[in-house]
């Protein structure tokens, strides 16, 4: 259901420029990062009963890694060959997709030192 609502949210918001960072950061949340949390929290209850504090950490975890791939995928669209991609460079901007390397560049960040 998550990944569904990141998707159907990503779609309500093409090519408008003035997305928030954090609304981009839920999107991203919603589209990548609940699977992996949730994937990391159920590796965590299939090992065996793990105390609550188990399945927490394992559930940030997850959060983490997942906003960081979809924040790494976002700058690869710029970066990365269409070979390594495995789709044409700059497909997410074409389509009106605005990830963090746009919004950044639109709209600078206070709180990471970007004007």
């Amino acid at each position: 259901e998550q990944c569904g609502y990141g998707e159907l949210s990503q779609s309500d918001k093409r090519f408008d420029v003035d997305v928030p960072l954090v609304d981009y950061m839920k999107k991203s949340f919603y589209k990548t990062a609940s699977l992996l949390a949730a994937s990391c929290r159920a590796s965590a209850v299939l090992t065996g009963p793990p105390p609550r504090e188990v399945c927490d950490v394992m559930y940030t975890y997850g959060f983490y890694l997942g906003t960081a791939f979809q924040v790494a995928d976002d700058v690869l669209d710029f970066v990365g060959s269409d070979e390594e991609m495995g789709k044409p460079s700059a497909q997410d901007l074409r389509e009106g997709l605005l990830t963090a390397p746009v919004l950044l560049c639109l709209h600078g960040n206070a709180d990471l030192g970007i004007a």
